[in-house]
């Protein structure tokens, strides 16, 4: 009874860390061309063919943070009164990632777009020194084996030095 109650713990432990990370972020800092902060611009992260339009604002470091972006590819856009419009189409989020994209506005009229593709955005994880990763369903079942492998290995060990014991005693129950 008491190892399947174990069993099911670790399970739903697993399952708890492997749905709880289901969403990605994305954030930045938007600058001119000089490295000066562009507060106030407005930032839209968007995927029209899933239906993700989460537009910001820009606070007066010039940061922004757009939460709870599902994984795929997104576009990431950013405009700023007095300079061009910036795009980054097809930037790839991956399940629970903190991503970020810093934008250097450019001077110029905001009927100017420059675009990047979203292989050109850097997308290196420095919000924190997390490391993380997604585990599927077949490494927990495995993980699992193994655990109750190990499980029955310490049960019969215990139960050889236990019968060990007993004859060094000489007594039986």
């Amino acid at each position: 009874m008491k190892s399947r109650v174990l069993w099911l713990g670790l399970i739903l432990c697993f399952s708890i860390a492997v749905f709880g990370q289901d969403s990605a972020s994305i954030t930045g800092t938007v600058t001119d061309q000089s490295g000066a902060a562009i507060a106030n611009a407005q930032v839209t992260v968007s995927s029209l063919d899933r239906g993700i339009n989460r537009p910001t604002t820009t606070n007066a470091s010039g940061d922004y943070l757009v939460a709870g972006l599902p994984s795929g590819p997104v576009n990431v856009t950013v405009v700023a009164a007095g300079f061009k419009k910036y795009e980054a189409k097809g930037v790839v989020l991956a399940v629970g990632q903190k991503a970020r994209a810093d934008v250097a506005l450019q001077v110029g009229a905001a009927n100017t777009t420059v675009e990047v593709e979203g292989t050109d955005v850097a997308q290196v994880e420095t919000q924190s020194s997390e490391l993380a990763g997604t585990v599927n369903g077949k490494q927990i079942t495995h993980r699992v084996q193994q655990l109750g492998a190990g499980r029955r290995r310490q049960h019969g060990q215990r139960q050889q030095r236990h019968a060990e014991r007993l004859s060094q005693s000489g007594s039986y129950l």
